[in-house]
C-alpha cells in the first residue's frame, strides 16, 4: 500500500537517519527536509517512525516540507503543524525569481519544465 511504499522510498538512508537519531542525547536535533513534497505521505511516515524509535524521538527532529502544487497546501500546514515543524508553499530553486509551475494530472509529474 501507499504507506509500505513511502516508507521504503529512501529506505537505507532512513534507517540510517533513525540510528543517528537513536544514538544522539536527548539534546541532540535532527533535521528533515522533504522538498518537492507532494501530499507528504513519505515525511509523515518518517516522523512516525522517529516517534516510534526512541522516547522524545519525533519532538527532536525539526520538520521543513517545500511544495508549491496548493492542491496540497492544507494538508501540509495540518501536518507541520502536527509535528511543529514548518511548511513552505514553494518551489526549491537555485535563486530568488519567479517562475511557471507547469502542473500534471499526475502530481509527481508536476515541475518546473514545461517537457513533461
Amino acid at each position: 500500500d501507499a504507506v509500505r511504499a513511502a516508507g521504503n522510498a529512501g529506505g537505507k538512508a532512513v534507517d540510517l537517519f533513525l540510528d543517528d537519531l537513536r544514538k544522539g542525547g536527548k539534546d541532540k536535533i535532527s533535521f528533515l527536509f522533504e522538498v518537492g513534497a507532494n501530499n507528504g505521505l513519505w515525511s509523515n511516515h518518517v516522523m512516525k517512525r522517529a516517534q516510534q524509535a526512541c522516547p522524545g524521538g519525533a519532538s527532536r527532529v525539526r520538520l521543513t516540507l517545500i511544495e508549491p502544487q496548493q492542491v496540497f497546501a492544507a494538508r501540509l500546514r495540518a501536518m507541520a503543524s502536527l509535528w511543529r515543524g514548518t511548511f513552505f508553499p514553494a518551489a526549491a530553486w537555485t535563486n530568488e525569481t519567479t517562475l511557471s509551475f507547469f502542473l500534471s494530472s499526475f502530481s509527481e509529474a508536476s515541475s518546473l519544465s514545461e517537457q513533461m
